[in-house]
């Protein structure tokens, strides 16, 4: 029997069948969704019992790794953006799980010193990722490129206005944020 799930949070449980011999290993898909929290998390795995009995050297039978959980917004939001002198060198893409572009602006089809406003209508409990590129490599405002200018991004909840998430405009090449919608 094998308990798991979020530190802190409900554990979930799956009883594997199958032989192991000594000091070797196998790979478990685990049944159950574990419920989301946005941010770092630890999830724990952990050996209950074996053959119905406490194990009988329990030094070896938890694991714990990082997760970082991605937020959840709401179904309807708004990507702000303001390029900057060299929206050239800009573009985004929105893509769902499969991997199927949902929106995208391409490189050379925006306005210098221009905001742009897009509104995303996404299918609740969906997951999602958000690619922002910059092909010069100096994010929308870079110290030591003062002549591109200075750009900025946001997602505002497309209900109440409310910044949800405010980007860096420091940022290199990319910015790669993944998300649910609605995840229940």
């Amino acid at each position: 029997t094998i308990k798991y799930g979020i530190e802190g949070q409900p554990e979930s449980t799956h009883n594997w069948v199958g032989t192991l011999a000594k000091n070797k290993s196998t790979d478990i898909t685990l049944s159950d969704v574990i419920t989301p929290i946005a941010g770092n998390q630890t999830f724990k795995a952990y050996i209950a019992s074996i053959n119905g009995a406490a194990d009988q050297y329990n030094y070896d039978d938890t694991m714990r790794t990082t997760a970082l959980i991605p937020p959840a917004w709401d179904s309807v939001f708004v990507f702000v953006f303001k390029t900057n002198n060299q929206p050239v060198h800009n573009s985004y893409t929105l893509k769902d799980h499969a991997g199927t572009t949902l929106y995208s602006r391409v490189a050379g089809s925006m306005t210098a010193n221009t905001t742009y406003r897009d509104t995303f209508r996404l299918i609740p409990g969906g997951c999602y990722r958000f690619t922002f590129n910059d092909s010069g490599n100096d994010g929308l405002s870079w110290w030591a490129n003062t002549g591109q200018g200075t750009g900025y991004m946001r997602i505002k909840n497309g209900y109440t206005g409310a910044i949800i998430k405010t980007f860096n405009p420091d940022f290199g090449d990319n910015i790669y944020q993944q998300f649910t919608v609605n995840f229940t």
